[in-house]
């Protein structure tokens, strides 16, 4: 299995609860294993100041996923691969 660390953040429509389904998504992934998340904390905006905080975690996963073999992250200019 590969080892993975995935940062999530939103700052819109509740983020503390998008942040959280998205590490539940993490771990209902086949082939994947959520090993821990960070707790959640904030920061403030890059860039335009007129935003809200984000609020962010980091999630580390062990997978056997190749990262191009899902068509969101394949799609997604946001999206990193190393």
């Amino acid at each position: 299995m590969a080892q993975a660390f995935i940062g999530v953040g939103a700052n819109l429509n509740n983020p503390r609860q998008q942040v959280q389904t998205a590490i539940n998504n993490l771990d209902a992934l086949p082939q994947t294993e959520l090993v821990k998340a960070s707790s959640l904390y904030g920061s403030h905006p890059q860039g335009p100041e007129d935003q809200a905080d984000y609020i962010n975690a980091v999630a580390e996963i062990e997978t056997e996923l190749a990262p191009e073999s899902s068509p969101k992250c394949a799609s997604n200019p946001r999206v990193r691969t190393r």
